[in-house]
């Protein structure tokens, strides 16, 4: 599966989908500001934070499964 926008860029991003069901995810309807992660609620809908520490961003790697 490939996703390209505005038929302009050359590269592509790829998803790849679970075994079985359905992922859905909600982006933002804005940009985030320089420095923000996307984030879930865990239930798809993402939404721009500040990650203030390397420590945040290791505990949310692994809230991630990571």
């Amino acid at each position: 599966m490939a996703i390209q926008f505005n038929n302009t860029n050359t590269g592509t991003i790829t998803l790849s989908p679970p075994s079985s069901g359905t992922v859905a995810l909600t982006l933002p309807a804005a940009d985030g500001t320089s420095g923000q992660v996307l984030q879930t609620n865990g239930s798809g809908v993402l939404s721009f934070a500040t990650v203030a520490t390397v420590s945040d961003i290791v505990a949310l790697s692994v809230a991630l499964g990571g």
